[in-house]
């Protein structure tokens, strides 16, 4: 899986899906920038019953993992650092937890089904 831009980490892609799929369901609206080009992400978040709220990258993580349990979509953050064999292994935890909880995982049509070693197949 190639990272789309403009994230810088996996991580942060990975975030950004599920944002947007729960934008896509309208549960919130978001944006996002870098204060500086050296800084860490800022998530702008708006939920209807509250206006727009500042995240860093762990409380975005944490604001859209809540949500989307209520919307039964399984969907784990991406750990520290982001790296694409992080974002892999994420793919197949949310594959798994999927089976056990018999609901959806966060998967669009772009993104790659893992194998069972967590890689993502081949295109």
């Amino acid at each position: 899986m190639v990272l789309k831009r403009p994230y810088r980490n996996y991580r942060e892609m990975h975030l950004g899906d599920v944002l947007d799929e729960l934008m896509r369901r309208r549960r919130l609206t978001w944006s996002w920038s870098y204060a500086r080009s050296d800084s860490f992400p800022l998530f702008i978040v708006t939920l209807a019953t509250s206006g727009p709220w500042p995240y860093h990258l762990k409380g975005a993580e944490e604001l859209a993992a809540r949500i989307a349990a209520r919307e039964q979509i399984a969907w784990l953050p991406v750990p520290e650092p982001g790296t694409e064999e992080n974002y892999h292994a994420t793919l197949a935890a949310m594959a798994e937890l999927e089976r056990q909880l018999a609901i959806p995982a966060l998967r669009p049509a772009y993104r790659p089904e893992p194998t069972p070693d967590g890689h993502a197949a081949p295109a």
